[in-house]
């Protein structure tokens, strides 16, 4: 093994036997390889909220409002709205109020302005006294089948209201994105 015994002890590869640079090089690629792969999704971050969007999607705007478009046409649009702390004596009550009537009295008639209501607005409650409603259509656009979701989540001290819109199946849109919000943390 010529020019193995003579290797440079600096960090060239001067002297170094080919068959170590290769495995060296190798070991690098798949570390860079790891390394996208684990990069596979994208973080959403919409005030408190963190949501993991496949790979794909753009995210644009501030921690109040994000516009994010999707590898497939989507738009998903996020506000956040929160309390300011001591506002009111007990601030989830009011949150989940003040969602609660948005929900009763906006999200229906948005629904409706879409197309066909698939799924009415419903509401759900998710972990950490925490409430998620949402609400789905499907209508047509430009000759093609078009979508518009709804979904409005709360926190303890504020709420997440995101609409998507797409062209495709509604079902189909709402299950994909019901298994993103299933990815949701919330750091508050």
């Amino acid at each position: 093994m010529e020019g193995v015994d003579d290797l440079d002890k600096s960090a060239s590869f001067r002297g170094t036997h080919p068959r170590v640079i290769m495995r060296t090089l190798c070991l690098l690629l798949l570390l860079l390889s790891t390394v996208v792969t684990a990069e596979s999704v994208t973080r959403l971050s919409v005030g408190p909220l963190v949501l993991q969007l496949p790979t794909g999607w753009r995210i644009t705007g501030n921690s109040q409002r994000v516009e994010s478009h999707g590898p497939d046409g989507q738009i998903l649009i996020a506000n956040y709205a929160s309390l300011i702390a001591g506002a009111v004596p007990d601030p989830a009550a009011h949150v989940l109020e003040t969602a609660r009537g948005f929900a009763r009295d906006r999200m229906p008639g948005l629904a409706e302005k879409n197309g066909k209501v698939l799924r009415p607005v419903t509401e759900r409650e998710l972990p950490d006294a925490r409430r998620e409603f949402s609400a789905a259509s499907q209508g047509r656009r430009m000759f093609r089948d078009y979508y518009f979701m709804q979904y409005l989540l709360t926190s303890k001290q504020g709420m997440v209201y995101l609409t998507v819109e797409g062209y495709g199946d509604a079902s189909k849109a709402a299950s994909y994105f019901d298994d993103v919000l299933a990815t949701q943390q919330w750091i508050d």
